[in-house]
């Protein structure tokens, strides 16, 4: 299906940057590579298909989830930065102690507002799901 080599946008290149690695055990997430390689491939925009439609929808959803993924941190650290200037007339300790949590927080927040700046709140589910299928899968000689 594929035509071509799409470039990545600056806020789908940053969200990659910001994605942690992954641990794979059973291939059954995306990692890094995996999303961009998803995301590199360009289409051809006559193509009618359904069969594009599918993996145009899977490279949109992937898209959204990447870019939200940047808000995810940011929204870490505002609550982690506002935390510490907040606590800026106590000790050191106390500011250690409430950054962690703030930050974890932070990240859910973030990740909400990322949603919406994307869009990525109002897709179907089953574009959501097409976001999420991992990009290898190994069988055993048994099930081949």
């Amino acid at each position: 299906m594929r035509v071509g080599r799409r470039r990545l946008g600056p806020l789908e290149w940053t969200g990659l940057m910001l994605t942690p690695p992954m641990l794979h055990i059973h291939y059954s997430k995306l990692d890094r590579g995996d999303m961009r390689a998803i995301l590199t491939k360009k289409y051809d925009p006559e193509d009618t298909s359904p069969m594009k439609q599918l993996v145009e929808s899977r490279q949109d959803s992937l898209s959204k989830h990447v870019v939200s993924t940047n808000f995810m941190w940011a929204g870490g650290a505002g609550f982690a930065g506002a935390v510490m200037w907040s606590f800026r007339r106590y000790n050191y300790q106390s500011r250690l102690l409430a950054m962690p949590f703030f930050f974890y927080f932070g990240t859910f927040a973030g990740r909400m507002v990322g949603d919406m700046c994307s869009f990525r709140n109002a897709e179907f589910a089953r574009d959501r799901f097409l976001g999420s299928l991992p990009a290898k899968v190994y069988m055993t000689a048994t099930e081949a």
